[in-house]
């Protein structure tokens, strides 16, 4: 909000509230109720709250599966996390909480915190079958919201921006720090901004972790991994031929990896971006169906 005039922050949250698929708030736009919404709604189950929420039950349920630094990493976010939450009850935006004057400081720290679970979950967690299973969902996860950020970004209304305007190069630094990618963006290309170069910066770069192709690869290494583990590969005991549920996996995510891997952002934008990213995040929800019919809903015999 500070490096930006009034006028253009009800277009960012819009942009925020689309790349999240939530509705967008109708009449006069409240930022701090808008932040309050998405960091501590305990119904709303994208806020940071609800998420960290589940990942620690979840975490809970396969306590004996994670490391101790995980489960310390993890615990400490949702206590902060919980106790950020109770100590705003009844506290207004005009109040003196600490949340109403500074939240990016919360929001700076959850991502901090964030990171250092995945710090901990690479250095400490033993890289087999359960570690592998966290790195597809991670890269699910981040193909996918990527894909959002970018389809909210790149509407065909927000494209007949000029570039070479305050309030369009505001838009695009957005972005990128939405992404962690202002700063290796910068150094890949240059600090002068391009639509088209981000788009084939957060889509299709193969080193830098956030890219949707990045995250793609991941997935499809994770998968191929899990079937040598597990034996998924294998014949079935009863037909003797590939079972051709994990054909059908492995086929979804070789066909999405090499998408990326052979696409142009040229051939992108001609046929039209949000098209593309659309069929993006359809793809990884195919994916998360069939690993979920493989390898956990499974018929018992």
């Amino acid at each position: 909000m500070l490096d930006q005039s009034p006028q253009l922050i009800e277009p960012r949250w819009n942009r925020t509230m689309r790349s999240l698929h939530l509705p967008i708030s109708e009449g006069e736009l409240d930022s701090y109720a808008l932040a309050h919404q998405l960091a501590f709604d305990a119904k709303n189950e994208v806020s940071i709250f609800s998420c960290v929420r589940e990942a620690r039950e979840n975490a809970r349920q396969v306590r004996e599966e994670i490391s101790g630094e995980m489960w310390e990493c993890l615990n400490r976010l949702y206590l902060r996390v919980r106790d950020a939450r109770t100590s705003l009850e009844g506290s207004t935006p005009h109040g003196g909480h600490i949340f109403w004057r500074q939240p990016h400081e919360f929001f700076s720290d959850v991502q901090i915190r964030t990171f250092q679970f995945e710090g901990a979950t690479d250095a400490t967690m033993r890289h087999g079958e359960g570690w592998l299973f966290i790195q597809v969902g991670r890269g699910i996860e981040q193909a996918s919201k990527t894909s959002s950020l970018l389809e909210a970004y790149f509407s065909d209304e927000d494209m007949k921006e000029v570039l070479n305007t305050e309030e369009g190069n505001m838009k695009w630094v957005a972005l990128l720090k939405s992404c962690g990618a202002f700063e290796p963006y910068c150094r890949a290309f240059s600090p002068r901004l391009s639509p088209e170069k981000i788009a084939t910066f957060l889509m299709l770069d193969g080193e830098f972790p956030r890219s949707v192709r990045s995250a793609v690869e991941r997935v499809e290494t994770a998968l191929t991994g899990i079937a040598e583990i597990t034996g998924k590969d294998a014949p079935s005991v009863f037909t003797g031929a590939p079972d051709r549920s994990i054909t059908r996996l492995s086929r979804l995510a070789g066909r999405l990896k090499a998408t990326l891997d052979y696409a142009s952002t040229d051939e992108i934008l001609k046929s039209g971006l949000p098209v593309f990213l659309k069929d993006v995040r359809e793809q990884c929800v195919r994916i998360h169906y069939a690993l979920y019919h493989v390898y956990i809903g499974y018929m018992a015999e």
